[in-house]
């Protein structure tokens, strides 16, 4: 993704040349990935990339849409918890995003998160394990501005850079920010927020 300040500045610091931004985990969590961790892009080349061959080989994974992963209580729930850690922060002025890695688990069809993973100076870095075929979304959350100087102000929703990650990779995003058009400094930090999507409406089936 990219660097959400500006975004204006949880969740963009761009792939190609750098890695995926944006980002818990579950109540069935603790499923960290232990293994040499790899950007996006080295996944897909890793893995010949996320449409693979149609006609020649059998569909072996399918993923659920975006929305269906957006109203997942399981996904909620973390998200909840990714907001209140920024908002946390954001009471010693401190503007850090938080965001998590969604999946999907094809043996028995649930979803689960990653661990919560927090920026630093407004951008948050999640980076995808190597040979990876469970990732369905990616979640994070941009910052309040309560205690930034008031010349200060970000437009929010997912930035340019958050759209261009999702769309070139094929892995659907949910951004969750004020839903003023703008956000200024010292605006309220319990200002009604949301969460939007965006990206492909799901990640495309993986063919072997």
């Amino acid at each position: 993704m990219r660097k959400f300040s500006n975004f204006c500045g949880i969740f963009a610091t761009v792939f190609v040349t750098t890695t995926i931004v944006l980002l818990a985990s579950c109540s069935q969590d603790d499923d960290y990935y232990e293994s040499d961790m790899y950007t996006l892009a080295e996944m897909e080349t890793r893995n010949g990339g996320n449409g693979g061959d149609p006609g020649g080989g059998s569909t072996a994974h399918s993923f659920p849409s975006i929305n269906a992963i957006k109203s997942s209580a399981v996904v909620l729930n973390r998200a909840a918890e990714a907001w209140s850690q920024m908002l946390g922060d954001s009471v010693n002025h401190e503007f850090r995003e938080r965001g998590f890695l969604i999946y999907y688990k094809h043996s028995t069809g649930e979803l689960y998160c990653g661990s919560i993973k927090v920026g630093s100076d407004s951008d948050v870095e999640l980076f995808i394990p190597d040979g990876d075929r469970e990732i369905c979304a990616t979640y994070h959350c941009h910052t309040s501005l309560r205690y930034a100087p008031s010349s200060d102000y970000r437009p929010t929703g997912p930035s340019d850079d958050d759209i261009s990650i999702a769309e070139t990779y094929g892995i659907p995003g949910i951004v969750e920010d004020y839903s003023v058009d703008t956000l200024r400094g010292g605006a309220s930090a319990n200002l009604p927020h949301y969460r939007r999507t965006y990206g492909p409406l799901k990640r495309a089936d993986i063919y072997f």
